[in-house]
């Protein structure tokens, strides 16, 4: 018989798996950050397990559709508090902190939630590439591809399968200029 401590830690491993790229999915897709979608996914799992604990999960939805909402009403939250801090009057110490650009953050969510709809692989790829700055090399290792120029190629390919979801969009490569 498994031990209580193995069974719950068990329990979390598959609720983690099994949650946590839809919470991810969802803050990428809301201008946030891998960072911020772990620091939100580990809030909203303490939240549910202290609910679970203070048995006051009745059951009323699944588990996921719980964990989710949770996570989804923390980044809103936090989004709240964002838009609250940039709308309020300055301080001296808030006047040391880097502006917050919203249409930047929307450009980024624009190409974020663009790029969710490309393969996984492509995905990867263009992660690997643009926001990890990895070598194409590294990449053909990953994937294991048989040469630096099949990365090249493949990622080619994704770049033009997003510029033409972009096109599909009305977009045009001046959209993303900086002004």
């Amino acid at each position: 018989m498994l031990s209580d401590s193995v069974q719950r830690n068990s329990a979390l491993k598959t609720l983690y798996t099994r949650n946590y790229p839809k919470v991810k999915h969802f803050i990428l897709s809301n201008s946030g950050d891998e960072s911020e979608a772990e620091d939100v996914f580990q809030e909203a799992m303490l939240q549910f397990y202290q609910l679970v604990l203070a048995e006051r999960f009745r059951g009323e939805s699944s588990i996921d559709t719980m964990i989710y909402a949770m996570a989804r009403n923390l980044w809103y939250k936090r989004l709240r508090e964002l838009r609250k801090q940039a709308a309020s009057p300055m301080t001296i110490e808030q006047s040391t902190q880097p502006e917050i650009n919203w249409e930047e953050h929307k450009r980024e969510q624009l190409v974020r939630q663009t790029i969710g709809e490309l393969s996984a692989d492509c995905q990867k790829i263009i992660e690997l590439y643009y926001y990890e700055r990895r070598s194409m090399e590294q990449i053909r290792e990953q994937f294991k591809l048989g040469s630096t120029q099949v990365a090249k190629t493949k990622k080619y390919r994704c770049m033009k399968r997003l510029i033409d979801l972009f096109k599909q969009r009305g977009f045009d490569q001046h959209s993303f200029a900086e002004e």
